[in-house]
């Protein structure tokens, strides 16, 4: 599936899973603006999750985007956003490498970013960050990460008992058989849920079949 192919599906009221092709994305709409989970492939992925943005909740700005951990295949649309005027929400280990990468002269490809190079907006969470209003909430958890990376998000709407992550779990088919021994990350995943006491009922990810409950 080619990364401008996106299927939306709704998860609560102003809540949209992106779907199609690999790497997903997670769109929450508030009063006045939209707030993006992930930015992963590259501009023309990011164009595509913006475009289905603007579709579903017309003439709002995405004011927010917000990624999981730092891995290129997460993070290589943030440029796109960071043209867009977004504020990128992320861990706080991560600031000082995106205040470089975002602003770097795109040499082989030029992209939106390149054209417009304005300073992008970051803030770092370094425990906790919350976006909220009358609407939607979104709470954004920094941790140490697992055997996959050293550091991640986990990103908590608790008026819906959603949880989005990225490759600590990502769901295969229905009918595959439950691992003989827990996959660590997952193990690690459901400790975190725990230490942070979160409600969850439904795991989004950003990879694998979509939306789980449990």
């Amino acid at each position: 599936i080619p990364p401008e192919q996106v299927t939306s599906a709704m998860l609560a009221d102003g809540v949209w899973h992106v779907t199609g092709g690999s790497h997903y994305s997670v769109i929450v709409e508030f009063d006045d603006f939209l707030a993006v989970v992930e930015a992963p492939l590259g501009e023309a992925r990011s164009m595509a999750v913006l475009a289905e943005a603007k579709r579903l909740a017309p003439n709002k700005p995405v004011r927010y985007v917000l990624t999981t951990h730092h891995h290129f295949d997460h993070i290589s649309g943030l440029r796109t956003y960071a043209a867009e005027g977004a504020t990128i929400v992320t861990h706080a280990s991560n600031v000082s490498y995106f205040e470089q990468t975002l602003v770097a002269p795109a040499t082989v490809v030029p992209d939106m970013q390149a054209q417009k190079m304005g300073a992008p907006m970051l803030n770092g969470v370094s425990d906790m960050y919350v976006i909220t209003d009358d609407t939607q909430t979104i709470e954004i958890y920094a941790t140490d990460g697992d055997t996959h990376t050293n550091e991640y998000t986990l990103v908590y709407l608790p008026d819906h008992g959603l949880l989005v992550e990225a490759d600590a779990y990502s769901p295969g088919p229905p009918e595959a058989p439950v691992p003989a021994v827990p996959p660590p990350n997952a193990v690690k995943l459901y400790e975190e849920i725990e230490r942070l006491n979160l409600n969850v009922t439904t795991i989004v990810p950003i990879h694998g079949r979509g939306a789980v409950s449990i």
